[in-house]
């Protein structure tokens, strides 16, 4: 049990980020990028035909992803007291005029890829959905999020940091311990809130080894909570701004897979997925 406390994981993050809120954050973003691309080739070509690719569409992407990417996925490689070494992958930028031009406005993780190390610092306003600072070691996966755009840094100051992956914890295990939920709000009154969510069907899950988890061919199901709101919980937002249809996020004291309602300590009222 002491290792299984220790090891609380939220490998399930990043589907339910996808699922509940993340992917129509994300589509958003790609829909302006398809927009403003599609001005480009218009204007472009006096036949109609679309060239393979042009700068202005480089510039086009090079510029949205400069804007909106603050996050990155890497391996810690060293630690500090107050910071990490980060070994991440991300878009290189540099060969985006190699890319066919009806890609370049599609999914971001198909771009072409390079290796950045980044310092990441930490401070009182860091979050940890997953593990505290000092239980991190050298060799876990995370995934940093920040305030700051990743391709004009190599330091980075970060909002939370998320673990998806660390030593031989079952994947199972990892999604059974996330402790919150991200969903769409179907009820909601001064004391509670129905919330639905999209999430992984740990009884499905039979892979062991999690760097093995392809996370979006994990089965998926829905699942509604009852999230309760009293004196204690605290929000990032307003209480009173919580109506049908919002996209929140809820903590609870306790991991939540084999529960449907529990206590929030804390709601993320609208939450923010990062761009990816």
């Amino acid at each position: 049990m002491e290792n299984k406390t220790k090891y609380i994981l939220i490998a399930a993050v990043v589907v339910v980020v996808l699922f509940a809120a993340g992917m129509a954050y994300q589509q958003k973003t790609i829909m302006d990028l398809k927009s403003d691309l599609a001005g480009i080739s218009g204007g472009s070509s006096g036949s109609g035909q679309k060239a393979l690719n042009s700068p202005s569409t480089v510039r086009a992407v090079q510029s949205t992803l400069t804007s909106n990417t603050k996050e990155i996925t890497g391996k810690i490689t060293a630690k500090t007291d107050n910071s990490l070494t980060v070994e991440a992958e991300v878009a290189d930028l540099s060969k985006l005029s190699g890319v066919p031009e009806e890609k370049l406005a599609g999914d971001t993780n198909a771009l072409p890829k390079t290796k950045k190390t980044y310092k990441v610092s930490v401070n009182g306003q860091t979050q940890y959905p997953s593990m505290k600072f000092q239980d991190l070691s050298v060799g876990d996966q995370v995934i940093v999020r920040t305030n700051e755009s990743v391709y004009q840094a190599d330091s980075l100051t970060a909002s939370e940091i998320l673990v998806i992956g660390r030593g031989n914890i079952s994947f199972a295990e990892m999604v059974k311990e996330l402790k919150y939920i991200v969903g769409q709000v179907k009820e909601a009154s001064d004391k509670y809130v129905v919330v639905e969510t999209q999430q992984l069907d740990v009884s499905k899950i039979k892979i062991s080894d999690p760097k093995e988890a392809d996370l979006q061919n994990v089965p998926k199901m829905t699942k509604n909570y009852k999230v309760f709101i009293d004196s204690e919980t605290s929000f990032l937002g307003s209480p009173d701004a919580i109506k049908v249809g919002d996209v929140i996020k809820a903590y609870s004291a306790k991991p939540v897979s084999s529960v449907t309602e529990f206590t929030a300590v804390k709601v993320e009222n609208p939450f923010q997925p990062p761009v990816k």
